[in-house]
């Protein structure tokens, strides 16, 4: 979606004007936007993403998740296996171990992931380790 941008350096969304967010203050960002009521959080999305989905059926979640995010639910957790796997090669993991505890078939499986999904591939990760510019910390236990 391309948004309107103002020469102050703002931009228009809603009919109001939001300041750019940088990296820092994204979050805070979607935190104003929830409050002045221009975007909403969704309880089937929530409950999608915790993995507490047995009210719904598997295509019901996979319908609502598309239409609140705009991405399909699978694509959302093929991204956060990559994630998480990255974050695993960052903080030491071997790529065998990383393979492993992201769930991944082989190391191939991973290279290809990983290498699309963050834009790395795992043993530049595992040597470079450089900082991720994930929004927020995912875990790596």
């Amino acid at each position: 979606m391309q948004l309107p941008v103002l020469p102050n350096g703002r931009f228009l969304f809603s009919g109001l004007s939001w300041d750019i967010p940088g990296y820092d203050d994204a979050e805070s960002l979607v935190a104003r936007m929830a409050r002045a009521g221009v975007i909403a959080r969704s309880h089937a999305t929530d409950a999608a993403i915790e993995g507490d989905v047995d009210w719904m059926s598997r295509r019901s979640v996979q319908r609502h998740f598309r239409r609140v995010t705009g991405m399909t639910f699978s694509s959302h957790q093929q991204i956060q296996r990559a994630r998480h796997a990255a974050a695993l090669l960052v903080s030491g993991s071997s790529v065998l171990d990383a393979t492993s505890g992201a769930g991944y078939f082989d190391q191939a499986h991973l290279t290809r992931a990983v290498r699309q999904l963050i834009g790395m591939t795992p043993a530049r990760l595992s040597r470079e380790r450089p900082q991720l510019s994930f929004s927020y910390k995912t875990t790596t236990s």
